[in-house]
């Protein structure tokens, strides 16, 4: 889900830089910004194809592709333009991005690559970060948002990435105290989602945004006064306890995946944070490990339609939080 804030953002990054020239004829640009993004596309391809053709044809090339969901071919694109200038810091974001939608290690090569020509990118930092969250390395996913936010505060992918790695933070707090630590961790993630809502207005990221800052507060409150333990690898940590009997899953639907998912080649797996409410429904599920290209979306649509039968204490029924893992594979 993280990569459909991505460009979104780095759009701001791409037209404050330095653009060369074109031709009343190649009207790319303002077919993009028009938001005609296959009438840009050819338009682009058109020019980047001519004897004249420019990194900056192949740049906008790539930008369409991508917004038309041609990741591979945008990768190829935004290749051409570095070849053509490879100085141009921008033409290598365009390719980390292109690549990071395809879950193409190589992402976090381009990025390193846009901070060594402008160390300033905080969209360079946001991959970064993005790649470390998508591994599980929540520190590391929180250090290069903070970075981002450190360099543009107004930054508001970079307010989300936090977010998201201060919640996988949560998932790995373990102790006594640990249910008043991992509240206080989540009451971080829901400020960083605020801030980012209040920056992005009315992106149609958003939406979804606001969904999640729901849920994420129902997490926040379940763990007011309660130490409700997240087991490791699904294991129930309480089951040996006399007086608890663990829940008792029934079906679980499985995760579909999307059309430009498979089309990519993209496989991975996909980790939610669900709340099995003691009334025998998923009613909360945060991703906490994305995949990207609607694979996050549909891994927590399927969450929500788990059926089981609660777990309980001293015989009354409870509300317990658990990890469920989604794998997607093609072979």
């Amino acid at each position: 889900m993280i990569r459909s804030y991505l460009f979104f953002f780095i759009l701001l990054f791409t037209f404050s830089g330095s653009v060369v020239a074109q031709s009343p004829a190649d009207n790319y640009r303002e077919l993009y910004e028009a938001g005609k993004y296959k009438e840009a596309e050819a338009a682009a391809r058109k020019a980047a194809r001519s004897k004249s053709g420019s990194g900056e044809d192949w740049y906008f090339l790539g930008l369409a592709e991508v917004q038309n969901e041609k990741y591979r071919s945008a990768t190829g694109s935004f290749g051409r333009a570095i070849a053509l200038a490879p100085e141009e810091p921008r033409y290598w974001l365009g390719s980390a991005h292109a690549r990071f939608y395809r879950g193409d290690p190589k992402a976090i090569d381009d990025a390193s690559t846009v901070l060594k020509l402008n160390a300033n990118s905080p969209a360079a930092h946001f991959i970064l970060g993005s790649a470390k969250l998508q591994s599980g390395d929540a520190q590391k996913a929180y250090d290069h948002a903070s970075a981002g936010i450190s360099l543009n505060g107004n930054h508001a992918a970079s307010y989300l990435l936090r977010g998201r790695a201060t919640i996988l933070q949560a998932t790995e707090v373990r102790g006594p105290d640990a249910g008043e630590r991992r509240r206080s961790l989540l009451r971080g993630g829901v400020a960083d989602f605020d801030k980012f809502l209040a920056l992005s207005g009315t992106a149609v990221a958003a939406s979804k945004v606001r969904s999640e800052l729901e849920s994420l507060k129902n997490f926040v409150e379940h763990y007011k006064g309660v130490n409700d333990p997240i087991p490791d690898k699904n294991a129930d940590p309480e089951a040996a306890a006399s007086d608890y009997v663990p829940m008792k899953l029934g079906t679980r639907p499985p995760a579909v995946y999307t059309r430009v998912a498979r089309q990519e080649g993209l496989q991975g797996v996909v980790v939610i944070l669900a709340m099995f409410d003691r009334n025998g429904s998923v009613s909360d599920a945060l991703v906490i490990k994305p995949l990207g290209l609607g694979l996050d979306d549909q891994a927590r649509t399927a969450a929500r339609r788990i059926r089981f039968t609660p777990a309980s204490r001293n015989g009354e029924r409870i509300t317990v939080v658990r990890l469920i893992e989604y794998h997607f594979t093609l072979f």
